[in-house]
């Protein structure tokens, strides 16, 4: 009797089969489609929408090494669920779902000038939770769209990443430009104590700058590894959800407790950031035999 092949080439023949799924969905090969892949490695057209981010990105157990506890795209199902008014409102205006991942971009820009122009105006921090939520929003809605409209197609993916990337860059250095501003602008006005006027912000330039080369790296990890043969790796305590949540918090709540909240931005974005790519880097490292 022959021996049954090696469990890395049963994945590859499962991966290989076609899916009756696939031959229906839309016109679209599967490799026209994002690939993503369930945990056992077959393909899941259902979830292929050309964009950056899965509907769930592991379905009933953790890929080797993965601890999901971590990865905060596992709430994207239920966050569908309540913004489901949004995506109908989008098909029935056949609104394009490359501009939706386009949009993304913007509203990181409009987080960024929060933030750089706070100093003169602190209420305006308030601005940022709103901009990392929409900038979210747009990320959530884009593969759903274009699922609905059937229209999804290979540069849906292209342009997310490079969304992502450019937003990523712009609202994460944000405050580094505050930082390098004219010290006379600083008046911050707290809850507890009025107005503090400060030389500088407490804001770590270098880690700042770390946690930004972090987080690109971890993203560039998580691309490579599906070009690689594998799928795509989001998972990590800085994954994108966790950095808008970061920056998200810590803008509002200086206004509230002070500028001095800013001194933990640096050292949670270089840590969690490192963290986020050595956890894709032990997954990609494990599933890429």
């Amino acid at each position: 009797m022959a021996a049954a092949p090696p469990r890395q080439e049963r994945r590859q023949q499962i991966s290989a089969s076609p899916s009756p799924q696939s031959s229906s969905s839309g016109g679209h090969s599967p490799a026209a489609l994002d690939g993503r892949e369930r945990a056992i490695g077959a393909p899941c057209p259902a979830l292929a929408n050309g964009r950056g981010s899965p509907m769930l990105e592991v379905t009933n157990r953790p890929s080797s090494g993965e601890d999901v506890s971590l990865n905060l795209y596992r709430l994207k199902p239920a966050s569908l669920a309540l913004i489901e008014p949004l995506i109908a409102f989008c098909v029935r205006r056949r609104i394009s779902p490359d501009l939706i991942t386009a949009a993304a971009l913007p509203f990181a820009v409009l987080g960024a000038m929060a933030i750089t122009l706070s100093p003169a105006l602190p209420a305006l921090l308030w601005l940022v939770p709103v901009a990392a939520a929409a900038r979210l929003i747009c990320n959530l809605i884009d593969g759903a769209v274009a699922r609905r409209l059937e229209i999804s197609h290979p540069r849906g993916e292209l342009l997310n990443e490079l969304v992502d990337r450019l937003a990523d860059i712009v609202l994460l250095s944000a405050p580094l430009v505050m930082t390098a501003s004219d010290s006379s602008s600083y008046t911050f006005v707290s809850l507890f104590g009025g107005p503090r006027f400060v030389t500088e912000l407490p804001i770590s330039v270098p880690l700042v700058i770390a946690g930004l080369f972090g987080a690109l790296i971890a993203s560039y990890v998580g691309v490579t590894a599906k070009a690689a043969g594998g799928r795509r790796l989001y998972h990590g305590i800085l994954s994108k959800p966790g950095r808008m949540t970061l920056i998200a918090v810590i803008a509002p709540l200086s206004t509230i407790i002070g500028p001095d909240v800013w001194v933990a931005y640096g050292p949670l974005l270089a840590g969690g950031t490192l963290l986020t790519l050595l956890a894709r880097l032990r997954t990609a490292w494990r599933e890429l035999t």
